[in-house]
């Protein structure tokens, strides 16, 4: 059953079935409170990633496998699994190689890493709706940034990277769909470096 969960948190992370249309519009842009890098802006969806943990934590607990070598059985209440969790920028650089891929046990691929490459455009949208015209399927995707935080705090959050953060915000995002579990919620706090040119978003905490 968590293998089946698994896939269908990941078909929805890919954006379904790769034969459908998906139809997207911009709801809201806001230049004041879109994520600016260098000029660009990240769009919504780019929330909607590996990087925070799903519902069923099947994702974090691949990572807690491969990079500590630990189980946990109820991802829940194991303290030490919810640490790595909250606090994971203190793992990146260390026990967790920065841009390592990892391959499943659900045959698909993660990382705790996202390149930004297909993330930043020139309009600083931050709602917007996708429709799936197969299953008539409506979402809805916005983030807000809740907290700047200063670079000089970088180091508290990932004490083990040697790259510097061009950027670091606590994020909310929202999730609504008609064809899930309705509304649900992320806050995470990411962090933005620069490396052999790439724009790299990382987790720090959540």
């Amino acid at each position: 059953m968590k293998k089946i969960l698994s896939l269908l948190v990941v078909s929805l992370l890919l954006s379904g079935n790769a034969y459908a249309e998906i139809k997207r519009k911009v709801l809201e842009s806001d230049i004041i409170n879109a994520w600016n890098i260098d000029g660009k802006f990240i769009k919504p969806e780019c929330f909607e990633n590996n990087l925070m943990e799903w519902m069923s934590s099947d994702n974090y607990q691949e990572y807690y496998t491969k990079y500590l070598g630990k189980e946990t059985e109820d991802s829940f209440e194991d303290k030490e699994f919810r640490r790595f969790v909250n606090n994971i920028g203190l793992y990146i650089g260390k026990e967790v190689p920065l841009n390592d891929l990892l391959n499943t046990s659900w045959d698909s691929k993660i990382s705790l890493t996202l390149d930004l490459k297909d993330c930043l455009i020139s309009d600083p949208e931050i709602l917007i709706q996708t429709n799936n015209d197969e299953d008539d399927s409506e979402n809805y995707i916005s983030y807000e940034i809740l907290k700047k935080y200063d670079l000089d705090q970088a180091k508290t959050f990932a004490p083990n990277l040697n790259e510097e953060f061009i950027s670091i915000n606590k994020i909310r995002t929202k999730f609504d769909s008609n064809a899930s579990m309705g509304v649900t919620y992320s806050i995470v706090t990411y962090g933005v470096l620069k490396k052999d040119s790439k724009f790299l978003m990382i987790p720090l905490e959540q």
